[in-house]
């Protein structure tokens, strides 16, 4: 049997939880220049092959000299 007890209960001196409950103050970036980048679709060619590989994994060549 568990003879030690964990205390769940976290001790903080008052420096501590005015560091905690500290409020910042933030600020947005208007200078930004977003491009929109498109993304790649998804294709049934590339499922295929996700699936085709997933079966056996491509074997190496061993060179034996």
């Amino acid at each position: 049997m568990k003879l030690t007890n964990t205390n769940t209960l976290v001790q903080l001196n008052q420096k501590a939880l005015n560091n905690l409950t500290q409020v910042v103050n933030e600020t947005i970036a208007t200078n930004v220049i977003v491009e929109n980048k498109t993304k790649k679709k998804f294709t049934v060619a590339q499922l295929w092959k996700i699936q085709r590989y997933s079966r056996i994994a491509p074997v190496q060549p061993i060179l034996v000299y």
